[in-house]
């Protein structure tokens, strides 16, 4: 069974507002209940989390769902290797692990509708030219963060911060500068830099 496709844009649009890297289980487990609570509110209360038994903790990459025959099925959210959301994932019958109700549910979202990630908004105008230069600079930039907190480099988290500035940079009115200053700062507080 696929993962509804609202509930894909629930998940993209989570992660993109509140990334966390593949290293760090503990914010990839409150993204994951967040995402939970999200759905539940939306869609119902057979949408929660999950843990693989009773002494274990909350997973940090999937949601579940309790069906009307009693069987529990859960969807891995994203992609072990880059940290990325799956475009379209399949469900998995986790019977044997332990449903976890996030009742009531949150509203992370604030009742804002998903962004249409398929193409960028119009600007009215025509957009900025795409420069090879500034895409240097900012991975270079990028590169060194990490080296600084003595991590490896995500390529992940440095692809997803490079979309969001780029995107900053053509639509929300800020200048290069700001824009990628901006990233680079998350950057640092992630990484404690």
């Amino acid at each position: 069974m696929l993962l509804p496709d609202r509930v894909k844009d629930i998940v993209r649009t989570l992660y993109y507002r509140h990334p966390a890297p593949r290293n760090d289980d503990d914010k990839r487990r409150a993204l994951a209940l967040m995402i939970a609570q999200q759905v539940r509110f939306e869609l119902g209360p057979t949408w929660g989390t999950k843990r693989a038994d009773p002494g274990r903790p909350l997973s940090k990459d999937s949601i579940a769902q309790h069906q009307p025959d009693g069987k529990l099925f859960g969807w891995d959210l994203f992609n072990g290797s880059t940290g990325l959301p799956h475009p379209n994932p399949g469900s998995i019958d986790i019977s044997d692990q332990v449903f976890v109700d996030v009742s009531p549910g949150l509203d992370h979202l604030g009742g804002a509708s998903p962004p249409d990630v398929t193409r960028p908004p119009s600007t009215g105008g025509s957009m900025k030219p795409y420069d090879e230069r500034l895409a240097v600079e900012f991975g270079t930039a990028v590169n060194q963060i990490y080296a600084e907190a003595k991590r490896a480099a995500d390529p992940g988290m440095i692809a997803v911060q490079a979309m969001r500035t780029w995107h900053d940079f053509q639509f929300s009115g800020l200048s290069w500068a700001e824009a990628r200053d901006k990233h680079l700062a998350e950057l640092r507080a992630v990484y404690g830099r």
